[in-house]
């Protein structure tokens, strides 16, 4: 006889990829035959659902500030309204332990729903090289550093952060100009903080290397 298949759940939910409202159907498993009456059921089910529970679903701007030629320990994240330009807050407050000089952002989206916020900290008033920062996305508590400070291959005055694949982190560090030592892209692993080398400048021509944003 014709298989049958019953709706078991349906919601609306933000996707991790798009922030659109995405539909998520689960069911038993079994063949169905009429994807017009499936498709009707499911949709009625979020007609049905009053408009206070639907999910809102907002993209967000985040913004690294920094106040290098001022006060150390002014440095922020900010959030806009990706769409209006309304300003959200901030997810991370000035007088964060180690942020100074913030510069490039990224999340860290091939861990999943766990993404967490990674920051550069250049550092350029302290006596320490820079790091990579990490806070959580959600309420910005400050997590342990990817790549901390006093890393033995961390750079020396990091910009520009990308992600990779296989979890590859490329950071961009500007060397340190007034000793003449110039700069490099490191490698790093986004799961472990693992350093996995440098990109090889060799190919450049210039008189000096200073790699800052990066794609």
């Amino acid at each position: 006889g014709p298989c049958s298949h019953r709706v078991i759940g349906c919601k609306a939910r933000c996707s991790a990829a798009n922030s659109s409202p995405v539909l998520a159907v689960a069911h038993d498993g079994r063949m169905k035959t009429d994807v017009k009456k499936f498709l009707l059921a499911a949709i009625s089910l979020l007609v049905a659902t009053p408009a206070s529970a639907a999910p809102i679903c907002t993209d967000i701007l985040y913004i690294a500030d920094n106040n290098v030629a001022a006060v150390q320990g002014d440095d922020f994240v900010a959030r806009f309204d990706a769409e209006t330009g309304g300003y959200l807050g901030k997810l991370v407050s000035p007088g964060t332990p180690d942020l100074s000089g913030a510069r490039g952002l990224i999340f860290d989206t091939q861990a999943g729903p766990n993404s967490n916020l990674l920051v550069v900290s250049q550092s350029p008033l302290l006596s320490t090289n820079g790091a990579v920062l990490v806070f959580d996305r959600i309420d910005g508590t400050q997590l342990a550093p990817l790549v901390p400070s006093t890393a033995p291959d961390g750079p020396f005055a990091p910009q520009g952060i990308v992600l990779g694949p296989h979890n590859i982190v490329y950071v961009a560090d500007i060397g340190l100009p007034a000793s003449g030592i110039n700069g490099r892209v490191t490698l790093w692993h986004a799961r472990t903080g693992a350093y996995l080398g440098d990109l090889d400048p060799n190919g450049f021509t210039g008189e000096v290397y200073r790699p800052r944003g990066l794609v």
